[in-house]
């Protein structure tokens, strides 16, 4: 499957996700320009609006990062390591002044497509330092700035 910034956000997953259905369904999406067709194998087509994908596309990411464990580097204290016990996988993430990099695809093709991301590895590092959002940590970071 070819990889776009659109594929990301607007996905069959994402689709039964937002459903609440099966993610064995067979599921078709097709985006317009303000919202996007889904028809489930079985069912009516239906659109559901592209904002309810975009807050999925964070929350699914946010959900995701609580099975996983960062732990805090001794001696450069921006960097995290994050790992994931199921999948025996970890990925580093870095804090910086404006922006949680992590070495992840996910995180790759956020940077390729949107230009800024975070995934489920940087939300695992937010709520270690006691941040919900990227926003969040971006305002605290230019609190203490401007401090």
């Amino acid at each position: 499957m070819i990889v776009s910034g659109e594929r990301i956000v607007y996905s069959g997953a994402a689709a039964k996700r937002i459903l609440g259905i099966s993610a064995s369904a067979k599921v078709r999406v097709e985006v317009f320009k303000f919202s996007v067709w889904v028809h489930v194998k079985g069912s009516r087509p239906t659109f559901i609006s592209k904002r309810a994908f975009l807050n999925n596309f964070a929350e699914w990411r946010r959900e995701q990062s609580r099975f996983l464990s960062a732990t805090q580097w001794l001696d450069t204290p921006q960097r995290f390591t994050v790992r994931n016990g199921v999948k025996d996988t970890a990925y580093v993430v870095e804090c910086r002044e404006n922006l949680l990099a992590c070495t992840c695809e996910d995180y790759s093709n956020q940077i390729d497509f949107f230009g800024r991301g975070c995934c489920k590895h940087g939300y695992s590092v937010l709520s270690k330092i006691g941040l919900r959002s990227l926003s969040e940590y971006l305002e605290t970071v230019a609190a203490r700035r401007a401090a």
